[in-house]
């Protein structure tokens, strides 16, 4: 009897798991389907004092947001970006297993000093069309103004920082930050624009990308305007190795420690330079893009494939996360374009604001059958 009863609990205990996993996915799905869709938006913390459109974890300047263009943001209003502020900041720090991140932000200041438990935001105008947190006299993130306009920013990230304060490994620190961009932001990033990071962190693994390769998951290891994509794909690739093959709670666990290079070991058992081995060798047996697109390649994306290759200026499709699709299409076709005709033609089309027809001799149209075929075929 007492085994029966053993099993009934596990029974239900499994139940419970399988429709709490469920229900988390349902909700995630569907906030990222709630953008750019009418909605009447419920946020009993929103209020407007002092020149500020203030929310429960956020504010900012009336001026400064109206200053911005936000037909192509992604956000209908201040309201709109504030509510998404919060729902990040809840996910987040619930992920993360630090809901009480604005109590150990406010242990580091003095006793006397006010300290403001919400994020002000502004916005930036800089070459790296990145944002950035700060958050040692007050908690700030400045959105870079080109990506916000264009629906690219990394507000997910910037929230990760403020949230996790940065680990002593540089790469720790971004590639969490991304890691939970691609999860849960409403929007895609530059850097794989919501392409499988795995697949897009193969091209980062080579010879030409030893030393920073070398700099990733150490305390060493910083970011450079040189090697900048690369660092921030694979710290991405990375943490989300570790994170999926660990678990969140161990990865905090060396995210916060003070020497992590000591800390793999004691945490997962294995030295960094064993989990960075096993890392690149599980990228190296990763789907490229062709063999990625070939789920995308069907007749509900009829419309997205038709698109494929007529965008001169990939950003101009915009960072929304319905996007997605034709950019792991169009990243396929122009991988196929390199690897049946050479890296200097796709350089030469490039150039030629893509003359397909001048510089390959065929139409768009039969590169792209020639394309889908050699696809679906693998």
């Amino acid at each position: 009897m007492e085994k029966k009863y053993s099993i009934v609990i596990l029974f239900v205990a499994v139940l419970a798991l399988v429709f709490s996993v469920f229900t988390t996915d349902n909700a995630l799905t569907q906030k990222l389907n709630i953008q750019n869709v009418d909605k009447e938006i419920n946020n009993i913390y929103y209020h407007v004092k002092d020149d500020y459109y203030i929310s429960r974890y956020g504010k900012i300047n009336i001026g400064r947001w109206e200053s911005v263009n936000n037909e192509n943001s992604g956000f209908d209003s201040a309201k709109d970006f504030l509510t998404t502020v919060d729902d990040y900041v809840a996910l987040i720090s619930d992920y993360v297993g630090m809901p009480d991140w604005i109590e150990r932000h406010k242990e580091e200041y003095r006793e006397d000093y006010y300290f403001e438990p919400v994020i002000e935001f502004s916005f930036v105008e800089n070459d790296e069309e990145i944002s950035y947190a700060e958050y040692y006299l007050k908690l700030r993130i400045r959105l870079n103004i080109d990506t916000y306009e264009t629906n690219f920013s990394t507000l997910a990230r910037d929230i990760t920082h403020i949230i996790t304060r940065e680990s002593v490994s540089a790469s720790l620190s971004e590639g969490l930050g991304f890691y939970i961009q691609d999860e849960i932001g409403l929007n895609v990033n530059r850097f794989n624009y919501g392409i499988d990071i795995f697949t897009v962190s193969k091209d980062y693994i080579g010879d030409e990308y030893t030393s920073t390769v070398s700099r990733i998951g150490t305390t060493y290891g910083n970011v450079t305007v040189d090697n900048r994509d690369a660092f921030y794909i694979l710290s991405n690739s990375f943490c989300r190795y570790l994170i999926q093959n660990y678990g969140i709670e161990k990865f905090m666990e060396v995210y916060k420690s003070k020497i992590v290079e000591l800390a793999y070991t004691e945490i997962y058992g294995s030295s960094l330079e064993d989990l960075k081995s096993s890392w690149i060798e599980y990228v190296k047996n990763y789907d490229d893009y062709m063999e990625l697109s070939k789920e995308y390649l069907t007749n509900k994306n009829k419309k997205i494939i038709k698109s494929v290759g007529t965008a001169n200026d990939i950003y101009e499709k915009g960072g929304s996360i319905k996007n997605k699709t034709f950019f792991i299409l169009d990243k396929s076709f122009n991988e196929y374009l390199i690897n049946k005709f050479g890296q200097s033609k796709y350089d030469e089309l490039v150039k030629s604001n893509h003359d397909y027809q001048n510089i390959y001799g065929k139409s768009l149209t039969d590169l792209k059958n020639a394309w889908q075929q050699y696809v679906k075929g693998l």
